[in-house]
């Protein structure tokens, strides 16, 4: 193999290598960066999901509180008159309603007996002992209360404040917003799909008086029922016991469903008493994003091969002008030297470096050979 070609190879081995593990190392730093956009995108759902129920909380605590503070609606619900408390709250109940999605505005004598349910007047006076502790918690301690509640109508964000008068608490007020409104909610703004899993005990417990709500699918996984969801199929396929096992934080993992990547995360579900009571999941598509890192990959491997063409066509011109022409001129010197032919100069080139020392070399034994064939006696 001649010294141009095992340049050439040389070259060729040495840059592959190069733009290979550099290649190697873009490909990781992509990987990653994926991983941790999957994280955030399912830390922003988290973070979302939160602070939509935070919210939430202190919308209908807050408007309990203003509405309970009025002077007329303790001596109104002392009387018992629901005529004059459905027309004093109706209007602002439909306010709340349009503006903050607060759909149930309630009003309860103690222990909890709700005598107008404004959303609905001609239900009638119920007895909620056995179904609404939080009622119950802001009855017996005169406090208000605010937070998740399971009751017999499905989950909902409530807050409860106390109405009192001179003689003492006459009841309390109810504002509340259903739990599966705002998911949707989030749903739409996160680009996801939210389900709610309540301990099945919980779940019986809190409809053995009244069945007002009956999920879309009855669904029990490993003691937890599917209560809500904005896509049935879609949860059912990607939330398996492990998702929904004990935990204290969010957790999150990824399925493969139908060939498509998701990423599901699990938010604990907390009432207002601090108590555990069942899981919210949020289950995401990760094809946008992986998509986009394929076309990333794709474009690298582009950008790595055009890169690759450039340099070794810049580094081979190189060589070639700065080595093997040079070496290619000294070899066709020293071949006519050989030959006899000395009369004629060699030209150095005005290199400092090895090449420029061949060259002086070269020209020197060309002037010794010229010399001495000089001084050698004709024959006559």
């Amino acid at each position: 193999m001649s010294l141009r070609r095992r340049i050439m190879l040389i070259n060729a081995v040495v840059l592959a290598a190069v733009f290979g593990l550099t290649f190697i190392f873009a490909v990781l730093a992509l990987r990653h960066s994926l991983n941790a956009e999957k994280d955030r995108a399912l830390a922003n759902i988290a973070k979302l999901t939160t602070s939509a129920i935070r919210d939430r909380e202190l919308i209908v605590a807050g408007s309990a509180e203003i509405i309970s503070d009025q002077a007329w609606l303790a001596k109104t619900l002392r009387a018992g008159d629901r005529a004059a408390l459905l027309q004093g709250t109706q209007r602002t109940f439909e306010h709340m309603r349009s503006a903050y999605g607060a759909n149930l505005l309630q009003f309860f004598t103690p222990p909890a007996e709700a005598i107008l349910f404004v959303e609905n007047p001609d239900m009638p006076v119920k007895d909620f002992r056995a179904t609404r502790p939080m009622v119950i918690a802001s009855t017996v301690h005169g406090v208000s209360q605010r937070g998740m509640e399971l009751g017999p109508a499905g989950l909902a964000i409530r807050g409860i404040a106390p109405i009192k008068d001179e003689a003492g608490l006459v009841g309390v007020v109810e504002y509340a917003s259903d739990f599966q409104a705002l998911l949707k909610q989030v749903s739409v703004l996160t680009d996801s799909q939210m389900a709610t899993f309540i301990d099945d005990d919980l779940w019986n417990k809190a409809r053995q008086s009244d069945k007002e709500f009956t999920p879309a699918r009855d669904q029990v996984l490993d003691g937890k029922r599917a209560v809500y969801s904005t896509d049935w199929d879609l949860t059912s396929a990607a939330v398996t016991p492990d998702i929904i096992a004990p935990t204290r934080g969010n957790r999150s993992t990824s399925r493969v469903i139908n060939g498509a990547e998701y990423g599901v995360l699990t938010m604990p579900l907390i009432d207002y008493s601090g108590q555990q009571i069942g899981f919210i999941v949020s289950v995401s598509s990760f094809v946008r994003l992986n998509t986009a890192y394929v076309d990333n990959v794709r474009l690298a491997v582009m950008r790595f091969l055009l890169g690759f063409i450039l340099v070794f066509g810049w580094v081979t011109i190189l060589i070639n002008s700065l080595l093997l022409r040079p070496l290619a001129d000294l070899q066709g010197k020293l071949r006519q030297l050989i030959h006899g032919k000395a009369d004629e100069p060699i030209a150095v080139p005005g290199r400092k470096d090895e090449i420029g020392s061949l060259f002086e070399t070269a020209e020197q034994v060309r002037q010794r050979l010229h010399a001495a064939a000089e001084s050698a006696p004709r024959s006559p």
